[in-house]
């Protein structure tokens, strides 16, 4: 990477008064567009955190959207300014902050998301590491991570611009250390819905024996450590568990569900490949599923790595049975 001379972004005095308003005033972008093509995986359930929050907007934006929003910024003048003029200052100011994400003081797995955008391109070599490894440390399921880079013409309007690298490039570093893996993206934006890689649970995997053909397959999956409100949040499971079958090729006959007093769901999806269901104790953090397809174009393990990925367990056992053996003649 060429350092033009610019400033070094580890500098938190840059990024006062002088350059909010000759940067952030000038060079803005369209908030309520970037929350409507907010990615479905990030949900008013989960705690997310925009670094940095700058004037606030996308906080109070976020919140107002319903979603359990929070915002540091490197900048104290950013941090006290944040919605001058506006109705909503008073509001948003409980839930932003002061924080240099090269050294955070945010505790580890304190959010589910972070919202990082055009935060990346300050940094130099050696910082770009420590920004990603903290970015990590701090959040446990998605990051919104967005970039100028220096193929755009914004990226020589800020003089703290020192990462002069391409997209490709962007994304081999997002990729390398084991860190994040590329969920989505479109390909001329420069945006990225990354998943959060942390210490996998293992998960007891059946080795299929060839000399067999089974007719059924059945799937038996413990989860245990998801969040309470996920377990007791009947509609989001029962769209949660048709996507699953979606997903695994199957056809939805018809889906029912029951709410248990005062915690519990239980949601069973009948099949025309056969069933699905899955029974919830929130007080707990824990659910049991059940997943039994036949024929050979059903995939009932795609069905169960889904609601593994969407409900984040911490604790998982699936297991796999072959139903009504046939030894092959």
């Amino acid at each position: 990477m060429k350092n033009r001379g610019k400033k070094d972004g580890l500098d938190p005095t840059l990024y006062e008064k002088e350059y909010q308003e000759k940067y952030c005033d000038r060079v803005s972008y369209n908030v309520t567009g970037t929350v409507r093509r907010y990615p479905n995986q990030i949900t008013v359930r989960d705690k997310t955190l925009v670094i940095p929050c700058e004037d606030g907007r996308m906080v109070n934006r976020l919140r107002n959207n319903g979603y359990d929003a929070w915002g540091c910024d490197v900048s104290e003048f950013a941090i006290n300014e944040a919605g001058k003029g506006t109705a909503w200052k008073k509001k948003i100011q409980p839930y932003i902050f002061l924080d240099n994400i090269l050294d955070t003081k945010i505790e580890e797995n304190s959010y589910d998301t972070i919202v990082c955008r055009y935060l990346g391109e300050h940094f130099e070599d050696d910082q770009i590491e420590i920004f990603l490894d903290n970015i990590h440390k701090i959040t446990k399921r998605f990051v919104y991570f967005g970039i100028t880079s220096i193929k755009s013409p914004h990226f020589y309007l800020d003089d703290t611009h020192v990462a002069e690298y391409d997209l490709k490039q962007w994304e081999e570093i997002l990729t390398r250390n084991n860190r994040f893996e590329i969920y989505k993206r479109k390909p001329t934006s420069e945006e990225w819905l990354l998943k959060v890689i942390k210490d996998r649970p293992q998960v007891e995997e059946f080795i299929p024996n060839e000399d067999i053909l089974p007719i059924g397959h059945h799937y038996l999956g413990d989860f245990q450590g998801i969040r309470k409100s996920d377990l007791n949040d009947e509609d989001f499971l029962k769209g949660l568990v048709e996507d699953s079958v979606v997903k695994a090729s199957c056809k939805i006959i018809n889906t029912a569900s029951y709410k248990y007093f005062p915690y519990g769901i239980s949601v069973v999806c009948l099949l025309e490949e056969s069933h699905v269901s899955i029974h919830t104790y929130p007080e707990y953090g824990m659910c049991f599923i059940d997943i039994f397809t036949c024929g050979e174009e059903a995939t009932p393990k795609i069905a169960m790595d889904h609601l593994q990925e969407v409900l984040a367990p911490t604790n998982v056992s699936v297991k796999e049975i072959i139903r009504g053996k046939n030894d092959r003649g």
